[in-house]
């Protein structure tokens, strides 16, 4: 499998170079997304009451701060002087206090939520917020790595790896599929298993997803027998149950499937790798027609 943590230290690096105004509206981005317009409100626009937002769900007033080259007497003046702000605006309605920060606590802040707060929890650093974003589903993730530049290819591995091991963990029938021993040409394998009016739509899109297509493969090579044959087993469980005139129609139906569980937010690239797999799998063979086994010929 994969090796995760070049997107781990990719989006631990991110975040610990931003700093002061764009490391508040990253944590206020990234709190818009986990709780919604409904239950976050961002107040950096208004700079009001010493507060950078509300998550309106839990009660609690936000701040951050990335301090940066301050030291810590200067900086403990500021959160102080914050703190105050937000006792005097927002401490009766939003009792909950939290402040981030672009790097993990030391001791000195610990000890500063404690005296100020009474709770060294209400200090969430920089693992802490690895895990509130590595805790969300995955099209969530995709919105914030987009928002701190995290390279595609770092987090599109992660979704087939993630995909691909929720697959696996289905548990079916332990029985052996295999892979046609000769590939057809994809293009007469679309011809065969899609309507006439489909399979120009098809070939785009098989073709627009190639390079999808080869960073599936080269994620697959990595897989043991028995995940490989687990994997196999489960697309083509997931295939047989799903309904269309066609192979085609149903190849797209259950891309469909897989999005509404893997990619909830409907992120167009990471639906691409979603097709990549199915066409993957669909142009070995596992599932449709093989060509010359009966034309789908009339547009219905």
């Amino acid at each position: 499998m994969l090796n995760r943590s070049y997107l781990e230290n990719t989006l631990r690096t991110q975040i610990e170079n931003l700093q002061g105004f764009d490391f508040q509206d990253f944590v206020t981005d990234m709190l818009f997304v986990v709780h919604g317009a409904k239950n976050f409100t961002n107040l950096r626009p208004v700079r009001d009451g010493g507060c950078d937002g509300l998550i309106v769900s839990e009660r609690t007033a936000v701040a951050c701060y990335a301090p940066g080259t301050e030291t810590f007497t200067k900086w403990k003046k500021k959160v102080s002087g914050d703190y105050a702000s937000y006792q005097k605006r927002w401490a009766s309605e939003f009792p909950k206090w939290r402040f981030f920060m672009n790097s993990d606590p030391g001791p000195n802040h610990l000890a500063l939520a404690s005296q100020l707060h009474g709770d060294s929890g209400a200090t969430w650093g920089l693992s802490r917020i690895h895990t509130l974003i590595n805790e969300l589903a995955f099209g969530k993730r995709a919105q914030i790595y987009k928002k701190l530049q995290v390279p595609q290819d770092a987090y599109s591995r992660h979704f087939i790896n993630t995909l691909l091991d929720d697959l696996i963990a289905r548990k079916e029938e332990n029985i052996d599929v295999r892979y046609a021993s000769q590939a057809p040409d994809p293009t007469e394998k679309i011809r065969t298993n899609f309507r006439a009016d489909r399979v120009a739509e098809a070939v785009q899109l098989m073709e627009m997803t190639f390079d999808q297509q080869m960073d599936v493969a080269e994620v697959l090579s990595g897989f043991d027998s028995d995940d490989m044959n687990l994997l196999k087993i489960r697309i083509v469980s997931d295939y047989a149950f799903v309904d269309g005139p066609t192979d085609g129609d149903r190849l797209f139906t259950l891309a469909k499937s897989y999005g509404h569980k893997y990619n909830v937010d409907e992120d167009d690239g990471l639906q691409a790798y979603i097709h990549a797999l199915l066409f993957h799998v669909f142009s070995q063979c596992l599932i449709g027609k093989e060509p010359g086994s009966g034309d789908v010929a009339a547009a219905s």
